[in-house]
């Protein structure tokens, strides 16, 4: 949800998507300023996570600072081996790290199954993880990377718990939070395809949910340009978010929030759209939420580990999610009830079941090939984040991306597939932390052989674009220096590394945005920053050298 899910960094100052617990730091928004708090990022139950653009990344997580987690069904734990033999199950959440050039030796765990990649991607993958490992960006980590549908690396990094000295490996369960849209969106289109629903269905005709008055469609739901206001978003989230609530419970906390707009005329990432999905996909089935997907979406991927989140029935594959402390260390992540998330951002899932289920997806063994287009076609609003069901679509210099992102509280999730080279690669953190994102967008530059953008530039001349940046719509981003480069920081969020590219121009490589700054042409200081993503552009004033 960044939130829960598809959480992305956002520079949204509001939403600290994640802001104050992963829970919500999902999904980023539609423009810079989402961007931007996507950056801070992710789709949760937590403070926002989710998120996601700055991108869309960001906007997957289930707001960081929501959180997610298992349906308020007491069955939400069974997990799938079989259609029916199950066992429990577990799960992950947010985002970002420094690029770090020493080969700090580091703890890991080799996954024992798929043929090596050969250098330099597999190299690579070793040099940044053990890097953060050893910078201490995050507790541990597990990462896949898939050629041709079929895994071709799987390794972990770190501890899935420091306590238990456990070591993270490619088996290790994380909560994914926001990545969860994904199956909700599969589980409708099979209803549909099974002719229980029309994707034009005013969603009044299953479920008695509030809409403000407007007919809400299954498909404005699921493209999130419903207008319906994200409950992950509310003041005073987090006090809700360690409770247990039912998905009709969930939706009545937005009851007297002014609808967004009115249905289909934009786009703003809403994991109250999935929740109430949720409820359509048990009207219909009449199974709980966790019952459907272990019968009916799980099993046709042929996934052995992913299970609607249960903590309750212990599992020493589940990783344990952390937040970063003091000095280098880790604290255990902020509790969250699990209900919260629901079908937003309640899965939980391993690198090796998440390369399976995309390549399942994609090859028309969940949903029918039909029915695969409509998940990965866009809504068609011009100047709007390019989102399908559950799935964010965009390009990377050229090639057709197809991803999404998940924010929960001490868990952060990276799926990204890159279809026409054939590509998909899967980062899955144990801390809240820029890491997860910042890593995929690196193995992503070396395995589609992007060229790099980056200019030098003398470590004198950063201190002059340090500073408070005043930006409508955001907050006050801070710009730093720190070490041999600058950094971004939306409000209240973590920091990311910037990329010189030239004329005073940096990129925030992992939401492929830039900052442009303008100096005043007498005294050559800096005095505004302009931030361009996706044709969109918005300018901050210095307010602080």
């Amino acid at each position: 949800m960044p939130g829960i899910g598809n959480e992305s960094l956002r520079l949204r100052a509001s939403n600290h998507d994640r802001e104050t617990s992963l829970l919500d730091r999902g999904v980023p928004r539609l423009d810079i300023v989402v961007v931007l708090v996507g950056l801070f990022l992710v789709v949760d139950v937590q403070p926002a996570l989710d998120h996601e653009l700055l991108a869309l990344q960001f906007v997957q997580m289930f707001d960081h600072k929501r959180g997610e987690g298992p349906s308020r069904s007491s069955d939400a734990g069974r997990s799938v081996k079989s259609p029916r033999a199950r066992d429990p199950g577990v799960n992950a959440r947010v985002n970002r790290l420094l690029l770090c050039v020493a080969l700090a030796a580091c703890t890991h765990h080799a996954s024992p199954a798929p043929s090596p990649l050969h250098d330099p991607l597999e190299a690579t993958i070793d040099r940044l993880a053990n890097a953060a490992i050893a910078g201490r960006e995050t507790a541990g980590m597990s990462i896949a990377i898939a050629r041709d549908g079929q895994l071709a690396f799987a390794k972990g990094y770190g501890h899935a718990d420091i306590g238990g000295q456990r070591m993270a490996s490619p088996t290790t369960i994380y909560r994914i939070g926001s990545l969860t849209k994904q199956f909700t969106a599969a589980a409708i289109v099979q209803l549909a395809e099974a002719g229980k629903l029309g994707l034009d269905d005013d969603v009044t005709k299953y479920v008695p949910v509030p809409t403000g008055g407007n007919p809400v469609t299954i498909t404005q739901l699921l493209h999130h340009t419903s207008g319906m206001p994200n409950y992950t978003d509310l003041r005073g989230f987090d006090q809700v978010s360690t409770k247990h609530l039912t998905p009709m419970e969930i939706v009545a906390l937005v009851k007297d929030t002014p609808w967004l707009f009115a249905p289909g005329t934009k786009w703003s990432y809403s994991n109250t759209g999935y929740v109430v999905l949720g409820m359509v996909i048990e009207k219909l089935s009449g199974e709980s939420y966790a019952h459907y997907l272990m019968d009916h979406v799980f099993p046709r991927a042929g996934l052995t580990s992913t299970t609607y989140c249960d903590e309750s029935r212990p599992d020493r594959q589940r990783a344990q999610g952390y937040e970063p402390a003091a000095a280098g260390t880790f604290k255990l992540a902020k509790p969250l009830d699990l209900s919260v998330p629901y079908a937003a951002g309640s899965i939980c899932s391993t690198v090796e079941d998440l390369v399976r289920w995309t390549a399942a997806l994609a090859m028309g063994k969940v949903v029918s090939p039909a029915g695969y287009h409509a998940m990965t076609t866009s809504h068609g609003l011009a100047g709007q984040a390019p989102y399908g069901f559950g799935l964010q679509l965009q390009e990377l210099k050229g090639h057709a991306h197809v991803f999404h992102n998940g924010g929960i509280n001490g868990f952060v999730s990276e799926l990204h597939t890159y279809p026409t080279d054939r590509i998909t690669i899967v980062v899955l953190t144990n801390t809240e932390s820029p890491l997860a994102p910042t890593i995929e967008k690196s193995i992503a530059r070396v395995a589609l052989a992007l060229p790099s953008e980056a200019v030098a530039i003398a470590a004198r001349e950063l201190p002059a674009f340090a500073g408070t940046y005043a930006t409508p719509g955001i907050g006050d981003v801070v710009i730093a220096v720190e070490g041999d480069h600058l950094t971004v920081a939306p409000p209240g969020q973590a920091h990311y590394p910037l990329e010189y590219r030239g004329s005073d121009r940096f990129a925030i490589v992992v939401v492929d945005a830039i900052l442009a700054f303008a100096r005043d042409p007498d005294t050559h200081a800096v005095l505004t920053m302009t931030i361009e993503q996706g044709g969109q552009t918005i300018v901050g004033t210095k307010a602080t050298p």
